[in-house]
């Protein structure tokens, strides 16, 4: 069975979280996978980026348009990467390990994407039922026009029970 898509953007929380401190904790080890020199600040913004995107996605108990933003606020992080990656691939010392990553953030966008488009829909979806939900039930005073005997014996309300 499928996980969800709230599980499945959880999933991707908490990889942003591990990548994010790896980024921060171990800058010198990631600048020697991508084989470049000199850019622990960048590596450092991007954990930061990556701790944030985790920390918006998990800090929602279901799916929330805050969820989605964190979803796509991933995506757009891949793309930060790739330019930067793409800027890098003329100078790496490390053209394998360069590749490795390249192509784990390429994996990780499809994925991204993937996810945060499927809960746009399924949040879509919600939201349009919640709205047709609302729209049948019409606000009606509990005393038409203020007046008892207009009220009625009580079966529109039963009517209306029924069609909720």
């Amino acid at each position: 069975m499928m996980p969800s898509n709230v599980q499945m953007a959880r999933m991707l929380g908490w990889t942003s979280i591990g990548l994010g401190v790896t980024e921060l904790a171990a800058t010198k080890w990631v600048e020697e996978q991508i084989g470049v020199d000199d850019h622990e600040m960048l590596i450092r913004c991007f954990g930061a980026r990556e701790i944030a995107s985790g920390i918006t996605i998990l800090n929602n108990v279901g799916l929330t348009k805050t969820m989605t933003a964190g979803l796509w606020s991933r995506v757009f992080g891949d793309l930060l990467d790739l330019a930067a990656l793409g800027v890098a691939s003329a100078t790496t010392r490390n053209r394998k390990g360069w590749l490795a990553v390249t192509g784990f953030v390429v994996g990780a966008l499809g994925l991204d994407a993937l996810v945060a488009s499927r809960a746009c829909a399924e949040l879509a979806r919600a939201n349009k039922v919640a709205e047709e939900a609302r729209n049948r039930v019409q606000r009606r005073p509990a005393i038409p026009n203020g007046n008892p005997q207009q009220a009625g014996d009580g079966r529109q309300m039963e009517s209306l029970a029924a069609q909720i």
